[in-house]
């Protein structure tokens, strides 16, 4: 696994780069201290195809996958707020971690409502297209559309 660190002062961070990688990052987080209340926001396909991967390795108290549904037109405040609702209603707090395990949209949306809730929680994007990779994964673009 390669590391790749964007060096941006005080806003720094790292970029892992590697090939099966998912089973690990329960380790990296744990290691890091990132968060032990975990929030996987992923779309059903997404979640069918590297969900289980991704949660096998995770060591967490809380660990609750948030399906939202996959296309463009679902990237909106409707759908942030749906996921607000949820976090509040399984005790999301400062310390958790919510975790972006998809394409474009879904690092996207869930690096928006990262950014948003409680004014900001600890946030890790698991790009699974290249798209996501290069743009929000990498470019740390977020947004929904309005």
């Amino acid at each position: 696994m390669a590391k790749i660190k964007v060096d941006l002062k005080e806003r720094s961070y790292d970029i892992l780069i590697g090939v099966d990688i998912l089973p690990e990052l329960g380790k990296i987080i744990s290691e890091a201290k990132w968060g032990q209340d975990i929030f996987i926001i992923t779309d059903p396909l997404v979640n069918d195809l590297y969900g289980d991967a991704l949660r096998k390795g995770l060591k967490a108290s809380i660990c609750r996958t948030l399906e939202v549904p996959r296309g463009e037109r679902y990237k909106n405040l409707k759908v942030a707020s749906q996921i607000y609702d949820d976090l509040v209603k399984y005790s999301a707090h400062r310390d958790s971690l919510i975790i972006a395990l998809g394409g474009g949209v879904i690092g996207d949306l869930a690096g928006f409502v990262a950014a948003t809730y409680m004014r900001g929680v600890n946030y890790i994007q698991v790009p699974t297209t290249l798209l996501a990779q290069v743009d929000a994964a990498i470019g740390g673009k977020t947004a929904v559309n309005h």
